[in-house]
This record gives C-alpha cells, sequence and structure tokens, in this order.
C-alpha cells in the first residue's frame, strides 16, 4: 500500500514542523525510557537527569505521555 499526500507550499512547511515535531517527541521518548531503565535495572544514578529532562518538558507544557 502507497500513501501520496500533496501540499502547497505553506502546508508542506507546516507538515515538515508537524513531521519533525514527531521526530523530537520520539527522541525525548526514547531518553526518558533509556534513563528509567538505566536508573531501575543497572543502578545507575541518572534521577536527577530524568527529573531535569521532566521539568523541561513541564516547563514548555509538554508531556511525553501526550503522544504515547
Amino acid at each position: 500500500m502507497k500513501t501520496i499526500l500533496e501540499f502547497n507550499h505553506s502546508e508542506q512547511e507546516a507538515a515538515g514542523v508537524d513531521l519533525k515535531s514527531l521526530h523530537w517527541w520520539h527522541t525525548c521518548y526514547s531518553l526518558d525510557s533509556w534513563l528509567r531503565d538505566q536508573i531501575k535495572y543497572h543502578d545507575k544514578d541518572y534521577e536527577d537527569v530524568r527529573d531535569m529532562l521532566h521539568e523541561l518538558l513541564a516547563d514548555n507544557q509538554i508531556s511525553l505521555d501526550d503522544m504515547s
């Protein structure tokens, strides 16, 4: 199956921003998951890093739960 989307110039810019936003979310979600695993299963002391990530997300009114 193949889907083709066609956009005018302004729509193309908006679609690019939307796609980049998804990539940013996935990157932050992956980092958070990795930090959680390191803390939980490998006894690593990254809790402050994970807390800072969540604080920065909250400051920008973003939650990793929004899209999962």
